[in-house]
């Protein structure tokens, strides 16, 4: 007799591909998206945006939602940016539009990223330095450049929309990619004790500490892919 399946909550939408690769495994995968994505087009910010495109800055991207922000206002790549971004999705975002000679530096998390920032900047001025953010993102970034005195000009290029949806399942795990996604799951929901939560990073997984007591495992790295994974190696 074939055991129960293990049953999974992803907080975000995954390809059919990924979740039939955790059907493989006897582990069955609901998914809902608890935030949504919207980019900001005030004329001001498209004005800002396009004249940026003429001059040489570094940029600095924490989120695939920023880069496809950006690429989506400028149409075509500007050929005197240099780049500082998080691994991994955003970094393909950026490969994908820019290609990958413009990245100076990559980092799994933002906190990593600026230190990278700081080392290169003492030994060669970065020159302006952008950060291209949601409107609700991390201060981890941001705060330890100010705390290091490198400038930089911060652009809200997308919003983050808490998108609440009750679930009375009783999942085995809740996978999350995101704290926006932690808040908007907990705002309507609880889970019980043994309900196993795997995180994207460590941020993500200090927001699940906020809400609850229960395990939380934290992926290698900070992709969908790469969260599944670890969630399927732990129910093995």
């Amino acid at each position: 007799m074939m055991a129960a399946a293990i049953e999974l909550l992803s907080t975000a939408p995954l390809s059919a591909a990924l979740k039939q690769r955790a059907l493989q495994q006897n582990i069955v995968v609901t998914d809902f998206s608890f935030i949504s994505v919207q980019p900001v087009l005030s004329e001001q910010l498209l004005a800002e945006i396009c004249a940026l495109a003429s001059q040489s800055i570094s940029a600095v991207f924490t989120s695939v939602h920023g880069v496809n922000a950006v690429a989506d206002i400028l149409k075509t790549a500007p050929d005197n940016w240099n780049i500082y971004c998080i691994g991994h999705s955003t970094k393909a975002a950026v490969t994908a539009f820019w290609g990958d000679k413009v990245i100076v530096s990559t980092a799994e998390y933002g906190l990593d990223l600026a230190h990278n920032i700081i080392a290169i900047d003492r030994e060669y001025p970065v020159g302006r330095l952008v950060f291209f953010a949601g409107n609700i993102r991390g201060n981890d970034l941001p705060d330890t450049l100010v705390q290091n005195y490198v400038a930089f000009t911060e652009y809200t290029v997308y919003e983050t929309i808490l998108q609440p949806q009750v679930f009375n399942k009783a999942f085995n795990g809740i996978m999350f990619y995101s704290s926006s996604a932690v808040d908007s799951f907990f705002k309507v929901n609880t889970i019980k004790e043994d309900t196993v939560c795997f995180a994207i990073g460590t941020s993500t997984a200090a927001t699940i500490k906020k809400y609850c007591s229960n395990d939380i495992v934290i992926s290698t790295f900070t992709t969908k892919e790469n969260v599944l994974d670890t969630a399927i190696d732990y129910f093995k």
